[in-house]
């Protein structure tokens, strides 16, 4: 019957702390995550960037880079992870891994350009180091094929 234990074995009894807790295991070091400006939402802008930009190919992602609009605009980035990749969580790690690796590249791209990030079904396995590498090839491969 429930009312034979009504705390849970090894309850203190003692009410539970109000207010927040301290966050565990989150980096303090400030903002991890790819700017909102820096961010491509729009889906014309994501074709347009595949179809016309400059392609450099990996074999765990493909980056297209778009010529720069206007160079007043921030530099946009998008990425594109399929279902072929793996499932829901898989994909969100890919993603993850993608947006803190594009945070630091941007600065390295002219603004105003668009920059789409599709990664294909191996890049769940491979670790953020080979990412970063295989990044920067396909990030130099499209820029030289840009110039």
């Amino acid at each position: 019957p429930a009312e034979a234990y009504p705390r849970r074995p090894f309850d203190s009894g003692d009410a539970s702390p109000q207010g927040p807790r301290e966050a565990l295991g989150l980096s303090k070091a400030g903002n991890q995550m790819l700017a909102r400006v820096h961010r491509m939402r729009d889906g014309e802008v994501f074709r347009q960037t595949i179809r016309r930009g400059c392609k450099g190919v990996q074999p765990h992602l493909v980056v297209h880079l778009g010529a720069p609009t206007t160079p007043a605009e921030p530099t946009s980035v998008g990425f594109v992870v399929s279902k072929k990749v793996g499932r829901a969580h898989e994909r969100n790690l890919v993603k993850r891994r993608l947006r803190h690796l594009m945070r630091e590249r941007i600065p390295s791209i002219p603004d105003g350009s668009t920059v789409v990030v599709r990664a294909l079904p191996g890049s769940v396995s491979s670790t953020s180091v080979q990412l970063a590498k295989e990044l920067d090839l396909a990030l130099s491969k499209a820029s030289n094929r840009y110039q």
